[in-house]
């Protein structure tokens, strides 16, 4: 299982919200949350959920992005 990063990088984007909003949202820096969305680094499950909820994702798409197969 992975995270479909292009389908959240449109979701980031629907909501008009940049990375540095995001980041500051979760509590890291820009530059940590960048790596997280190039595949770099991984999130933790509690910011999938905090991602979640921050984006107002319905619970079938937050699972068609963190729950890709």
């Amino acid at each position: 299982m992975g995270i479909d990063l292009g389908a959240l990088k449109k979701e980031i984007k629907r909501a008009n919200m940049s990375y540095s909003d995001i980041a500051e949202k979760l509590g890291i820096t820009r530059s940590a949350f960048s790596e997280k969305m190039s595949g770099v680094n991984d999130f933790k499950a509690s910011q999938t959920w905090a991602i979640k909820k921050i984006l107002n994702l319905s619970g079938e798409k937050a699972e068609q992005i963190f729950f890709t197969q």
